[in-house]
Order: structure tokens, then sequence, then C-alpha cells
């Protein structure tokens, strides 16, 4: 059983206690392991199964774009899975996880496979490609900013219903002009290392998704300034060019998310296990924890609770280190 050990961000510029501390993580990790899969007693007194057991080694530290990586290679004994290493929070690998990050301050770190043949790339939008929420600046311009704030900051953090926290964002931007949504995408900012992300999973040949509750006409328009190949957002009724109130069917919330990607990547001859998503809020804990590779980026807590991998320091970009898209 092997896998990779990674670190980055602005934290991770001690070399010697990274190692340190990845030996540590490796032999804690397996340990658990072992002890999670110690032989269980049959009804006649004899074990299911033979004990895990062997050694670790963890390699010498390799630079790799904002990262260091380790290899880890573990010779173990007994019927064992990579997936024995768990994903949420309270798992030997929530755990190990939460540890590191406390030992080095300003640090993220994350355990891969061995073999990552991400051929995909899906990103939420507000919040994690661009650093506003794109509703919130459309309200601004109706004139409603404070309540679609209101609604918004409980969709994202799970406290609302995201479709019907929606729906009445949608209602109260009645009459707001599709030249205003199409300008809100051209001027929001966008958050550091998106765009070289997106280059970086281009280059490499992967299909690059936006996949946002976001509105149409200024989802396209970031997709379009950031790279992405695919855009995946909710359309809303227009009438005379502006919006009529309503939005239309299907909606792009958080089972949406994975239901259109698993479309689209399946369109493609790709499957979600292929794929590296990363996100900030509630409507994208299906989509993340449905990949081969969930990260979450500066998020809630709803949605740290299904993926152990946080990217907290490092930008964007860290993300194709992950991938092994490569910088050149």
């Amino acid at each position: 059983m092997n896998f990779y050990l990674q670190a980055t961000g602005p934290g991770a510029a001690d070399r010697r206690l990274l190692a340190s501390v990845a030996e540590r993580l490796a032999h804690g990790l397996m340990s658990q392991i072992r002890a999670s899969q110690a032989p269980q007693q049959t009804a006649g007194g004899a074990p299911c199964t033979g004990p895990v057991s062997g050694s670790v080694a963890v390699s010498a530290t390799e630079r790799l774009g904002e990262s260091w990586r380790w290899v880890v290679r573990a010779g173990v004994g007994g019927d064992v899975q990579p997936d024995a290493l768990g994903t949420p929070l309270g798992t030997p690998l929530g755990n190990a996880l939460a540890t590191a990050r406390a030992e080095v301050l300003g640090s993220d770190w994350f355990v891969l496979p061995d073999r990552r043949p991400y051929r995909a790339l899906a990103c939420d939008m507000d919040h994690t490609c661009v650093a506003e929420e794109t509703l919130v600046a459309a309200a601004g311009r109706a004139g409603v900013a404070a309540e679609v704030d209101r609604l918004t900051r409980g969709s994202t953090a799970g406290t609302l219903d995201f479709t019907a926290s929606l729906r009445e964002r949608v209602r109260m931007l009645h009459g707001l002009s599709v030249r205003d949504l199409v300008e809100i995408g051209h001027a929001v900012p966008l958050n550091e290392g998106i765009e070289a992300l997106v280059d970086r999973a281009n280059r490499a040949g992967a299909l690059t998704v936006l996949v946002t509750g976001g509105l149409a006409p200024t989802a396209e328009v970031v997709a379009q300034r950031i790279g992405f190949r695919a855009c995946i957002s909710n359309q809303v009724g227009i009438v005379a060019g502006r919006m009529d109130g309503s939005l239309l069917q299907p909606v792009v919330d958080g089972p949406g998310k994975r239901t259109h990607l698993e479309a689209l990547l399946g369109a493609h001859g790709l499957h979600l296990e292929q794929t590296v998503a990363t996100g900030d809020g509630a409507n994208d804990c299906e989509m993340l924890s449905a990949v081969g590779l969930g990260v979450a980026f500066r998020a809630t807590a709803a949605l740290r609770g299904v993926t152990p991998h946080w990217l907290d320091h490092a930008t964007l970009e860290a993300i194709a280190d992950l991938a092994d898209w490569s910088s050149d």
C-alpha cells in the first residue's frame, strides 16, 4: 500500500520540521489502520483474518510547485485497502491531518493515492473561483443587498434550504437587466491561483468545469474569463432583457451539482472518481464527497465535515500539484 503525503502553504517552509511531521503522520496513520483492522474472533474463537503488519518507509522530501511531497511505502499484511484511511473528520485520516496542521501552522496537508489518474476539474464559483458572492453583487444593483446577503449566508452555511433560498433571491432580483449580470461577471475579482490551476488542468488535457448555483449570465462570463471548458449554472427567466423573477428547472443545487457534473463527465467518457473538485459551502458537499479528490477551499464547517483535505493557506494553484498537472 503506497500513498503520497503532501504539504503546502506559507507555513510549509521548514523542511526539517515538515519531514519530521510527515514521518510521524505516516507511521501514525498505519498504526491506526492496524488497530482498526485487528483480527476479529469467529464464534469458534478463531480469527477471521490475519492482523495488519509490516513496515513504513517515508521517502526524502521532494519539492513540487508550491508544495513538499513524500512517498510513503507501507508494506502491510492482511486485507487492507487505501480507503481504510477514511475520509471525514473523526477517521484516522481526518485526525492525523488535523494534528499535522496544528504542528505546522500555516500549512495544508493532503494524503493521496500513489496513482492519480485525475482527468477532470470541477470548481464552485462564489468564494472559490471568485472572491465575492455574485448574487449579492447583483442584489446591490437591485437595492436588496442586505436581505439577499442574509439568505446567501444561510444557504452557504447549510442553515437554510438552498433551493428555497435561491428561488427567493431570484424573485427579489425581478427587473434586473441581463446587462447587469454580465457586467458583474466581468468585474468580480478572481481568487489567487484559479487561472493558473485551470490553465494547468487544460494543458494536461483535463476537462475543466465551472459548477455553480449562481446565475448563468454571470457564470458564463466568469467561466470564459478563467478558461473553463464547460459551465454548469442556473438558468433564470428573461423577458425583454430583464429577469422576470423565475428560477428555471432543473435547479443546480447541492444534489444537482453532482448530478449535472456526473452527466457531463459521462458524455466525455469520464467518471467522478477521475475528478478533482473544490468548493467552499454546504451545497458543495455532495459533489466533493463523490469525486476522487475533494478539496474544501477556505470552507464552511458543513463542507469540512465531508473531506479531510482543506486548502486554507496555499493558493488554488496548489490543487494542480495534487493532481500532478505540470506547471511546465
